[in-house]
C-alpha cells in the first residue's frame, strides 16, 4: 500500500498534533508548615498560605519564606531535584508526548518557632 502525498501530509499533521497536545510534565513544590496557615513567599512573590502547591518550570534554587504572626519567620533556599525518570535519556520527549500529564511533586515541611520577643498576655 502506497500513501499518496495528501495522506502523508495528513499523517504528519496528525502526528504533530498528538505530540503538541501531550500532557507533559507538571513540576510543583508542596509547602506545608506547623502550625498551618503561614504565609508563603517563593522568590519574594506571595503564593498563598500553607499547605500550598507551587508550580515551577525550571530546576534551580528557590527562596522560600514563611511568615505567621507570633512566630519567627523562616527563610530557606530549596532546590527541587530531578524526577527519577529524567535520568533516562530522552525520557522527557516520550513523557511530553503522552496524552495525560505526569505530576512530580516535591514536598517541604517547615516548623515555625514561636517568637521569643512577643510578650504573651493571659487573661484572668
Amino acid at each position: 500500500m502506497t500513501l499518496r502525498p495528501h495522506q502523508l501530509t495528513l499523517l504528519a499533521v496528525l502526528a504533530f498534533t498528538l505530540l503538541a497536545c501531550g500532557g507533559g510534565q507538571r513540576l510543583s513544590m508542596i509547602i506545608n508548615s506547623t502550625p498551618p496557615d503561614a504565609l508563603v513567599y517563593v522568590n519574594d512573590f506571595p503564593r498563598g498560605v500553607t499547605p500550598v502547591e507551587v508550580p515551577y518550570i525550571y530546576r534551580g534554587t528557590y527562596r522560600v519564606q514563611l511568615m505567621r504572626e507570633g512566630y519567627e519567620p523562616v527563610d530557606a533556599l530549596v532546590s527541587p531535584g530531578k524526577p527519577w525518570y529524567n535520568w533516562i535519556p530522552f525520557a522527557s520527549l516520550f513523557l511530553d508526548s503522552l496524552p495525560t500529564p505526569i505530576h512530580h511533586r516535591t514536598r517541604y515541611h517547615y516548623v515555625l518557632d514561636q517568637d521569643s520577643n512577643q510578650s504573651t498576655i493571659s487573661g484572668n
